[in-house]
């Protein structure tokens, strides 16, 4: 999914509105310092590029399971959404091109990790399923990437976990909203 300059212009706008009333000061820089939107957009690129740096990849393949993001999302995809699930099921996870999307879907197959049936009722239509590997490979995964995410809090204090986790659960939403309003804006 991507959010054309257009799409974005609303969502840069209300950067410096507050929906509670409050002062939108947080939002404004002043003496040179970085607006709260700033400081918010790198705290979550620092989360992001740690999660894609070579460092945590090489741990997650290590632990033996799949060497590929997208596979792992994919795997994840076909494991976790409602059945039947279909390649544009999974499209909408991966956020990959429809193209795209097939060939690792072709991949999981010839790999062994996903079973790939035509469906009864309309022949154009694959139902997907995984395999046992692919149910080991998923685990695999997010065994891995847990064992990672404790190592960053292992010095934490509890309250300020489930602080960081209450905000973090809050914001799910609003990426869920976000996506959506930019999927709506593409068509």
């Amino acid at each position: 999914m991507r959010l054309s300059a257009r799409g974005l212009a609303p969502i840069a706008e209300k950067a410096g509105e507050r929906n509670d009333g409050a002062s939108a000061e947080p939002f404004v820089r002043s003496a040179g310092q970085p607006t709260r939107v700033e400081r918010l957009d790198a705290a979550l690129l620092a989360i992001a590029h740690f999660f894609e740096s070579r460092e945590v990849h090489a741990l997650v393949q290590a632990s033996g399971a799949p060497e590929n993001r997208s596979l792992f999302r994919a795997l994840r995809a076909v494991r976790d959404l409602p059945a039947p699930v279909s390649i544009s099921d999974v499209q909408a996870v991966v956020a990959l091109s429809h193209p795209a999307t097939c060939r690792l879907i072709d991949r999981c197959v010839a790999e062994g990790l996903v079973d790939r049936r035509q469906s009864a009722s309309d022949r154009r239509h694959a139902r997907l399923t995984l395999t046992e590997a692919g149910r080991n490979s998923a685990h695999a995964m997010e065994v891995a990437r847990r064992t990672v995410v404790a190592s960053l809090f292992e010095d934490w204090a509890a309250k300020d976990v489930d602080a960081l986790l209450d905000q973090l659960e809050r914001l799910g939403p609003d990426l869920a909203r976000v996506r959506r309003r930019g999927v709506n804006q593409a068509k």
